[in-house]
C-alpha cells in the first residue's frame, strides 16, 4: 500500500468510525405523558427498577434523577441505592424497610427533582441489578400532585422492570406495580463507560411466523444504543444454513434512548421450507457504521406455514348486575370494539343476576373474584390489566382458520356449518364450536 492509498484509507476511516463517549442516561420512560401516583398518607416510600442489559455490563453506574414535588419530602430523608435483589427488613420498631445490599447514598433535592451520585460509581454486573430511591413523604391533599411519578403508553419490556415499589404502610411488600398498572417509572439512570455514536441491540420474541415461499416481515425489537439518531439498520439472517441479508429505513429516526426498545418489522425473503426452523439474526451496521453493540444479535423459532390465519383472540368476561366494580369491564369490552373493531371478540356472562344463562360451575372458566376477563381461556386478568396481554396474544399466529357458515331452515332452527383449516398437522384433536349473538342475554348451547 503507498502513501497516498493509506492516507485515502485513514480518511475514510475517520468519516466512518463511531467514536465513543463517555455517559449515558437510561430510562424505561421516554414517553411525556406522565402519570402520578401515591396514597396520600405520610409514609417511605421505596422505589426501583431492575436492568439487565448486556450493553451496559461493565460500565459503571454514576448517578440518578427523577420528579418528585418538593414540598412532599420529608427533608434529608431522600436516598439513591443499588442492590442485587429488593430485601425488607425489620427495624427496632418491627416496621419492614428496605435494606439494599450494595450500597445507598444520601439523595438531595433539586427543585423538584430528586438526585444523588454514587461517590464510588458500581460497575454494572452481567445478572443486573436494582437502582431505586427512597424517601419519607408527607401527606398530600386533594389539590395537589401525588408523589410518584411514572409513564403509560411503554414497551412490554419496560412494564417487566421498570416499576418495583414498596410503601411503609400502604404496600407491605416489594410489588411490580409496572406489570400490575401497565407503567414504568421515570428514574433516570446515568451510566459511564464506552458508549459508540451508532449502536443498536436487537430482540426477537421466541416465536415468528411467516408463509412458505412468501416474502414477509417479522416482528423485532431494536434499542438505540448509541448517541445519534438511527436512522437505518442492516442486518443479516440465517434460516435452514441460508444466509441472507436485509435493510431497514425507519421513516422517522429514532432518538438516542439507551435500552429503549422499540417495534419494527425488518423484511426476510421467501423460502421453500416449511414447519419450525431456528432463526439468526443480526444487526450489522447502524447508519452504515459496523454495530458493535453487545446485544446486536438474537435468536428465534420460524414456523413457515402454508397461510396465515387472522387473529383474533376471545375475551370472556364475567360480571354481576350486583357488583359495584364490574362497570369497567363493560367500558373495557367497549373501547376493544372500537380499537379493534376487526379483530376484537367479546363475550360476557352475567352471574347470580337475572341475566344469568348459567350455574357457576358451568362457566367456561373459574374466576377468583368480579369483575373478571379470560383471554382464550387462559390466565384470569382484571379488565383495566387486560389490554396489553391481549395485543400480545394477537401478535401470535392462531393455529386454524374457521369459516362458520349459518343457514336458518326455520324461525327455531340455526343450522351451521363449520370449515377448519390448520396451519400445522394435526391428528385426534378435538375441538368445539360455540354460536354467540352480541348483546344477548343468552346464547346457544355449544356442540
Amino acid at each position: 500500500m503507498n502513501v497516498r492509498t493509506a492516507f485515502l484509507t485513514f480518511l475514510t476511516m475517520l468519516s466512518t468510525a463511531s467514536y465513543a463517549v463517555e455517559s449515558i442516561d437510561f430510562s424505561y420512560s421516554y414517553p411525556p405523558d406522565n402519570e402520578w401516583f401515591g396514597y396520600k398518607r405520610a409514609e417511605t416510600y421505596d422505589v426501583a427498577v431492575r436492568i439487565k442489559n448486556p450493553s451496559l455490563t461493565g460500565s459503571l453506574i454514576k448517578s440518578i434523577g427523577v420528579s418528585i414535588p418538593h414540598e412532599y419530602v420529608v427533608p434529608n430523608s431522600a436516598s439513591a441505592w443499588i442492590s442485587s435483589e429488593l430485601i425488607l427488613e425489620k427495624d427496632n420498631e418491627g416496621k419492614k424497610v428496605n435494606m439494599p445490599d450494595i450500597t445507598s447514598v444520601a439523595a438531595t433535592m433539586d427543585g423538584d427533582s430528586l438526585v444523588a451520585v454514587f461517590t464510588e460509581p458500581i460497575a454494572m454486573p452481567a445478572e443486573g441489578v436494582y437502582v431505586g430511591y427512597s424517601f419519607s413523604c408527607e401527606a398530600s391533599s386533594d389539590n395537589n400532585p401525588l408523589p410518584i411519578v411514572a409513564v403509560g403508553s411503554v414497551a412490554e419490556q419496560c412494564i417487566e422492570d421498570g416499576w418495583w415499589m414498596h410503601a411503609s404502610k400502604s404496600l407491605v411488600k416489594w410489588n411490580n406495580l409496572g406489570t400490575e398498572k401497565g407503567l414504568a417509572s421515570k428514574l433516570r439512570v446515568t451510566f459511564t463507560g464506552e458508549f459508540h455514536d451508532n449502536a443498536a441491540s436487537l430482540a426477537l420474541p421466541q416465536k415468528l411466523w411467516n408463509v412458505t415461499g412468501c416474502d414477509g416481515s417479522i416482528r423485532a425489537v431494536i434499542s438505540n444504543n448509541g448517541t445519534l439518531p438511527l436512522k437505518e439498520a442492516e442486518y443479516i439472517y440465517t434460516v435452514g444454513g441460508t444466509e441472507r441479508t436485509g435493510r431497514h429505513v425507519f421513516e422517522e429516526p429514532l432518538a438516542p434512548c439507551f435500552g429503549y426498545p422499540v417495534e419494527f418489522r425488518p423484511e426476510i425473503a421467501g423460502m421453500d421450507l416449511s414447519g419450525w426452523h431456528e432463526l439468526t439474526m443480526e444487526i450489522t451496521k447502524v447508519n452504515g457504521v459496523i454495530n458493535r453493540d453487545l446485544a446486536r444479535q438474537s435468536e428465534a423459532r420460524l414456523d413457515l406455514v402454508p397461510f396465515m390465519p387472522v387473529s383474533r383472540p376471545l375475551v370472556e368476561e364475567y360480571t354481576g348486575l350486583w357488583c359495584g366494580w364490574c362497570p369497567s369491564g363493560y367500558v373495557i369490552l367497549e373501547q376493544m370494539y372500537d380499537d379493534y373493531p376487526e379483530n376484537f371478540v367479546g363475550v360476557s356472562y352475567h352471574t347470580r343476576d337475572v341475566m344469568t344463562v348459567c350455574e357457576e360451575e358451568e362457566l367456561p372458566s373459574a374466576f377468583k373474584s368480579l369483575p373478571a376477563m379470560f383471554i382464550n381461556r387462559g390466565e384470569e386478568y382484571n379488565p383495566l390489566a387486560m389490554k396489553r396481554p391481549w395485543e400480545r396474544t394477537l401478535s401470535e399466529v392462531p393455529p386454524a382458520e374457521m369459516e362458520l357458515r349459518l343457514t336458518c331452515p326455520s324461525d327455531s332452527v340455526i343450522r351451521g356449518t363449520c370449515t377448519v383449516r390448520f396451519i400445522n398437522d394435526h391428528e385426534a384433536s378435538a375441538f368445539k364450536v360455540g354460536i354467540f349473538r352480541k348483546y344477548t342475554t343468552n346464547c346457544l348451547p355449544m356442540s
